[in-house]
C-alpha cells in the first residue's frame, strides 16, 4: 500500500494485520459485528483485514456521516465492537446476524443502502462471494503486480471492497489518497497522474469531472471500471478525448444485493450522438438472468451462486426479493427494468419503483421524506426525483408546507436538519416552500404539477452587481447546461448536486486562482454569496520558493518576527510554550519516541532551529543532526495509581510543562516526556516553542508521531520546500509586496486614520499568578443557534460576522466605549506546500467598530463581515509593523493596540460533538496568558459553544458571566428581531 508518500510492503502489511488481530482478539469473537468508523487510510485497511481474519463481520461506517444517521445504522445492526480513531469500544449489544441456510456461507461485511420504508437497508455480504468476484475481475482483466489501483470510493459503499481487494489479491499496489487529493476534481486528476495509477473504479459523472478539470496532468490509466449509473456514449467519448492514454473502459452492473457486480461490458467504439445508454453486457460466470412480468422494459431478475446473504432485520416484503432455489442459487428481483439488445447484451432502461441513482448512490425518496418529517418548521413535506433543464441526471427535490414555526423561513430552511440526519449524497438539492400540495382527481399528490412548482417565477434578469457575480452566473450556467441564471438564484434550486459543487470549485481554482473549501460553498444559498466568498478568499498562490543557500544564520520569517516583537519584546515567557497530550492505548517506548522526534527534526528544519540575538535583531540558527544526536525523554510512571489519580498526575505534568519556559538560544525548542498509565496505556506530553510552530504544526507533529508509534509508518518529508527556504523568501518579499506604498499599508492606514485609544482593563489585584489564564464555556441556546443560521442564509452574511458583530455590540455597551478594536488570527498557509510544514505561519489582524446609534443591526453585521474579509486580504502586513506605524510601544506583559480577541474553531466530525459536559462553566487554564480576553466560537455537530478565556486579575466570575449573557443577548436581539433594519439603539435597549 501507498499513502501520502508512505509505503507498506506485503510483509509489513501482514505483520500489522496480525498485530492488530491480537489486539482485537480479547473483544472480538467469531461472527461478531465490528463497526469501523474511520477515514480511508492504511489504518482502516489494517482494521478491515484484522476483523475478517478473526471471522468477524466488518461494518464500515463513513466517519463524516451525521451522528443521527450512524445511530440509525447501529440500531438496525448493533455492533459488538466499535473501532474509531479514539480506540476500541465494546458495546455489550447482542448480535443481530441471524443464522443462514446456506451452509459454508460465511458472513463477512455489512453495507447499507437506501430503503423504501424510510430506513436504510442493511445488506449482509458473503466472504466467498466477495472473493469470487475479485478473483474473476483480476483474471478477466489481467491484474498483476504492475498495477496500481486507487482507493477512491468512500468506505460505506461496497465498491470500496473492489478498490481494496482487487490489488491485494493479485499482488498489485493499493494507492490511497489523502483528503487534499479529493478536495477538487483537478486535485484528484493530478493525484491519479502523479501516483501513476493504472486502474480506477468510478461513477461516470465523477469521471467526467476529472476529465474536465485535469488540465495538463493526464493520468495513464490501463483500466477504467464504470458503474453506479447509466453510461452514455457521449460520456465515453468525452473520457476518451481527455484520458488519451487509457486502454479500456468497462461498464459494470449489479445491485449490492448480488455482490459488487454481476454483468460487464467492454466498451468499444461509440457514437457520441447516440442517446441510448450503453449496455451492461453479459453476466459473470455462475450467473444468469431473466425477466419478471411481460412486455418491453421488464424487471431484471439475477440468479447466481454468489449473491449476498440478504437483508438484516428487514420487513418480509423486502426479503421476499430474494428467492433461494433448490440448486443452491439465489434469484434476486432487482427492481431495474431491462431489455436485451440485438447483440444479446442486457440494457438497463429504468426502474419499477421510485428508487433513483444520484451520482451513483441509490436513493429511495421515501427514506428522505421520513427523515425530514422531524423538521419542526414543516407541516408536511414531499421528496421526489426530477430532472431539471431537460437533462439526463436526476436530482432530489423537497417541497414542503410550512407550519407556524416555518412561515418566515426561506425555501431551503430544512437543509440543515437534513444534513444532520442524512448522508450528504442523499440530501435534496432543490427546495421549495408552498402553501399546499397539488392533488389529482383521486386526492393524491400530483407529482407532475408538483414538479412545475420547482421552477421559480421570473423575477427579472437584473444585472450582476460585480464582475465576480457575473463570472459565477456564467460558470454555473455552463456547468448545469442551463440559461445564465440570476445572481440571486439558489445554486441548489437550479439543480446542482455535490458533484457540480466540486466542478465549480475546480473551475474557480483554474480560472480565478482562488481555493474554496467544499463545505463553505455547499453551505451557501445564492450565487451572489458564492461570488462574495470568492472575493473574500485569498488568491491561491502558485509561487516558486527558491532553494536556500546554506549560511551560518538566517532571517526570521515575518510571522516569527511579529511573534517575537509582540509576545516577548523583553525576553522569553512561558506563554510561548504550546503543549499537546497524546494518549495511546498501548505503552510507548521512550527510545522509539526519541527516534521519531529525531526523524521528524531531520525532515522539518524548523525543528532544528534556535535563535541568536545580535545588535541588528534576532536571527535563526540551524543545528545539524548527527547519528549520535540524542534527546532527553523523561519517563514518568503513573501505572500503579488509580485511574483518577493517574489523570490528576498527568494533568499536573502538563501544567508543569506549560509553565516552563523553553530557552530560545539552545536546540531543541521542543520537549517530550512519556507517562505510563494504568492498564498498559500511556501518554506523550509534547511541548514546542511558538517561534517554531503554530496550532496547525502541532497537528502535523501529532499525526506523524501517531503514525510512527502506532502503525510503524515512516516519518514523511515535505515534498516542495522547507521552512527556512520559506522564511528567507518571505523576508525578502515582505518589503516588496507589503512595504511602503503597498495596498496593504494603505488599507491599514485608512482603518486607523483617526486615532484609537485602547481600552485598558484595570487590574483588580497584583501578585503571583496575576496573569494566569481562566476559562468559561457556555452553550449558545439551540433556538439562537438555529436563528443565527437562518439569518445568515437569509441576509447573505457569515455566521462568524454575526458572532463578532454581537460581541462588538455587547462590549460597546458594557465598556461604554463607542470605538473598539478586536483582533483575530489568520492561518497564513495559502501557498501550496506550506500545509506540509512545521513552522510559525500565523498572522494577526484586527477589526475596528464604531458605534452608531442610527446604524441598523444588519448594516453593522455586513460592515463587520466586509472588514474581516479586507483584514484577511491584507493579513501579511504584520501586526508588529502596524503597531510601529501607530507609534505604540511593544509591551512585555500586555498586548499593544488591543487586548481583546476572537477566533472560530470547527469541531464538526472531530469527535467533540457536542462538547464534553466537563467543559461547561469555569475552569483554570493553569498557565499564563498575554491577552486580556480571548473568545472562541466553537462549532460542533448540532451545537455551538462560546469559550471565553481571560486573565486572572482583570475579571471576576460575575464579570465574565455578565459578558457572556450580554454577548448572547446581543446575538439574540439581532437574529430574532422581526426587523433587520432595527437601529443599534433599539437593539441595545433589547439587550
Amino acid at each position: 500500500m501507498e499513502c501520502d508518500g508512505r509505503t507498506l510492503s506485503y510483509g509489513e502489511l501482514i505483520a500489522l494485520v496480525d498485530a492488530r488481530a491480537r489486539e482485537l482478539a480479547p473483544l472480538v469473537r467469531d461472527g461478531d459485528v465490528v463497526a469501523i468508523r474511520r477515514e480511508k487510510s492504511e489504518r482502516y485497511v489494517v482494521d478491515l483485514l484484522a476483523v475478517l481474519s478473526l471471522g468477524a463481520v466488518a461494518m464500515p461506517i463513513d466517519p463524516r456521516l451525521p451522528d443521527a444517521r450512524v445511530q440509525t445504522m447501529m440500531d438496525a445492526v448493533p455492533p459488538q465492537t466499535v473501532i474509531t480513531d479514539d480506540g476500541l469500544h465494546a458495546t455489550g449489544w447482542p448480535s443481530a446476524i441471524p443464522g443462514h441456510p446456506n451452509d459454508g456461507e460465511r458472513p463477512g461485511y455489512v453495507m447499507f443502502t437506501s430503503g423504501s420504508t424510510g430506513q436504510p437497508k442493511a445488506i449482509l455480504g458473503s466472504v466467498s462471494a466477495l472473493v469470487h468476484f475479485v478473483r474473476w475481475q483480476g483474471a478477466e482483466f489481467g491484474l498483476s503486480a504492475g498495477d496500481r489501483v486507487s482507493f477512491l470510493t468512500p468506505v460505506g459503499f461496497d465498491v470500496s471492497l473492489r478498490d481494496i481487494f482487487l490489488p491485494l489479491l493479485h499482488g498489485g499496489v493499493l494507492v490511497i489518497p489523502s483528503d487534499r487529493h479529493l478536495a477538487t476534481p483537478r486535485a484528484t486528476a493530478h493525484w491519479l497522474a502523479g501516483e501513476r495509477v493504472t486502474v480506477v473504479h468510478a461513477v461516470p459523472s465523477v469521471a467526467k469531472l476529472w476529465a474536465r478539470a485535469m488540465g495538463d496532468a493526464v493520468p495513464q490509466l490501463r483500466l477504467v471500471f464504470l458503474a453506479g449509473e447509466k453510461l452514455y456514449p457521449a460520456t465515453v467519448a468525452e473520457l476518451r478525448a481527455a484520458f488519451a492514454g487509457t486502454t479500456e473502459y468497462v461498464n459494470l452492473y449489479g445491485p449490492s444485493e448480488t455482490t459488487l457486480a454481476k454483468f460487464f461490458f467492454r466498451v468499444g467504439r461509440v457514437d457520441a450522438g447516440d442517446p441510448a445508454p450503453i449496455p451492461v453486457g453479459r453476466p459473470l460466470p455462475g450467473t444468469s438472468f431473466g425477466f419478471g412480468g411481460a412486455g418491453p422494459g421488464r424487471e431484471v431478475v439475477i440468479t447466481t451462486r454468489h449473491a449476498t446473504l440478504g437483508y438484516i432485520n428487514a420487513p418480509a416484503a423486502e426479503n421476499a426479493r430474494f428467492a433461494r432455489n433448490g440448486d443452491g442459487t439465489v434469484s434476486y428481483r432487482t427492481g431495474d427494468l431491462g431489455e436485451v439488445s440485438a447483440a444479446g447484451d442486457l440494457v438497463i432502461v429504468g426502474r419499477a419503483d421510485d428508487e433513483v441513482k444520484i451520482n451513483g448512490v441509490r436513493v429511495h425518496p421515501n427514506e428522505v421524506t421520513q427523515a425530514l418529517q422531524g423538521y419542526p418548521g414543516a407541516q408536511d413535506i414531499c421528496v421526489f426525483a426530477t430532472t431539471p433543464h431537460g437533462g439526463s441526471e436526476p436530482r432530489l427535490a423537497a417541497v414542503w408546507i410550512a407550519g407556524p414555526a416555518g412561515e418566515a423561513l426561506p425555501h431551503n430552511a430544512p437543509r440543515d436538519h437534513a444534513l444532520r440526519h442524512l448522508p450528504q449524497a442523499i440530501v435534496p438539492t432543490i427546495w421549495r416552500k408552498v402553501a399546499a400540495f397539488p392533488k389529482n382527481a383521486n386526492g393524491k399528490i400530483d407529482r407532475a404539477r408538483l414538479a412545475d412548482l420547482l421552477v421559480p417565477a421570473d423575477e427579472g434578469r437584473e444585472a450582476a452587481a460585480t464582475d465576480t457575480e457575473a463570472w459565477v452566473c456564467r460558470a454555473v450556467g455552463a456547468i448545469l447546461a442551463c440559461e445564465v441564471p440570476r445572481a440571486t438564484a439558489d445554486l441548489f434550486g437550479l439543480g446542482a448536486t455535490s458533484i457540480h459543487v466540486a466542478f465549480l470549485i475546480g473551475k474557480i481554482e483554474d480560472e480565478l486562482g482562488k481555493s474554496l473549501a467544499f463545505a463553505d460553498v455547499f453551505a451557501l444559498a445564492s450565487l451572489a454569496e458564492i461570488a462574495a466568498l470568492i472575493d473574500r478568499s485569498l488568491a491561491h498562490a502558485h509561487v516558486e520558493i527558491p532553494r536556500l543557500r546554506r549560511a551560518e544564520t538566517y532571517a526570521l520569517s515575518p510571522q516569527q518576527r511579529r511573534w517575537w516583537n509582540i509576545y516577548m519584546p523583553e525576553g522569553n515567557r512561558s506563554w510561548a510554550t504550546m503543549v499537546r497530550v497524546l494518549k495511546f492505548d498501548h505503552a510507548v517506548d521512550a527510545r522509539r519516541l526519541e527516534r521519531g522526534l529525531l526523524d521528524l527534526s531531520r525532515h522539518q528544519d524548523s525543528m532544528r532551529l534556535s535563535f541568536v540575538q545580535h545588535s541588528g535583531g534576532v536571527l535563526l540558527k540551524e543545528t545539524p543532526l548527527m547519528d549520535a544526536t540524542s534527546l532527553d525523554i523523561e519517563v514518568h510512571d503513573f501505572s500503579g495509581q488509580s485511574a483518577e489519580a493517574a489523570a490528576r498526575m498527568l494533568n499536573a505534568l502538563r501544567l508543569d510543562v506549560a509553565n516552563a519556559e523553553i530557552p530560545t538560544d539552545t536546540w531543541p525548542l521542543f520537549r517530550a516526556s512519556v507517562a505510563n498509565l494504568p492498564g498498559s496505556r500511556s501518554a506523550v506530553v509534547f511541548a514546542m516553542h511558538h517561534m517554531i510552530g503554530d496550532g496547525f504544526s502541532m497537528n502535523l507533529v501529532e499525526t506523524q508521531l501517531r503514525g510512527f508509534l502506532e502503525e510503524g509508518r515512516a516519518i514523511s518529508a515535505p515534498s516542495r520546500f522547507n521552512y527556512l527556504a520559506y522564511a528567507d523568501w518571505a523576508a525578502r518579499e515582505e518589503p516588496l509586496r507589503f512595504g511602503p506604498g503597498s495596498d496593504a499599508q494603505a488599507y491599514w492606514a485608512r482603518v486607523f486614520a483617526t486615532p484609537y485609544r485602547k481600552h485598558v482593563f484595570a487590574e483588580k489585584w497584583t501578585g503571583p499568578g496575576h496573569d494566569r489564564g481562566q476559562g468559561y464555556c457556555v452553550k449558545v441556546p439551540d433556538a439562537t443557534r438555529a436563528a443565527v443560521k437562518a439569518y445568515a442564509r437569509a441576509h447573505r452574511v457569515t455566521e462568524f460576522s454575526l458572532y463578532l458583530s454581537a460581541k462588538f455590540q455587547a462590549l460597546h455597551r458594557l465598556l461604554d466605549q463607542p470605538d473598539l478594536v478586536i483582533g483575530t488570527p489568520a492561518a497564513g498557509r495559502e501557498i501550496q506546500g506550506t500545509e506540509e510544514l512545521v513552522g510559525n505561519f500565523i498572522s494577526l489582524v484586527c477589526v475596528r467598530s464604531h458605534r452608531d446609534a442610527g446604524q441598523s443591526a444588519l448594516d453593522h453585521v455586513r460592515r463587520t463581515m466586509q472588514d474581516v474579509a479586507c483584514a484577511m486580504t491584507h493579513q501579511h502586513y504584520q501586526y508588529d509593523r502596524l503597531v510601529a506605524d501607530l507609534g505604540l510601544p511593544f509591551e512585555q506583559s500586555r498586548f499593544p493596540l488591543t487586548t481583546i480577541f476572537i477566533s472560530q474553531l470547527n469541531f464538526c466530525g472531530a469527535g467533540r460533538s457536542p462538547p464534553d459536559p466537563s467543559e461547561w462553566g469555569f475552569s483554570d487554564l493553569g498557565f499564563a496568558v498575554k491577552f486580556d480576553k480571548m473568545s472562541y466560537v466553537r462549532e460542533h455537530d448540532g451545537a455551538t459553544s462560546l469559550l471565553i478565556q481571560y486573565r486572572n486579575n482583570l475579571f471576576d466570575r460575575a464579570d465574565i458571566e455578565t459578558f457572556a449573557l450580554a454577548w448572547i443577548g446581543a446575538l439574540d436581539a439581532v437574529v430574532r428581531t422581526e426587523s433587520p433594519d432595527q437601529s443599534a439603539a433599539v437593539l441595545e435597549a433589547a439587550v
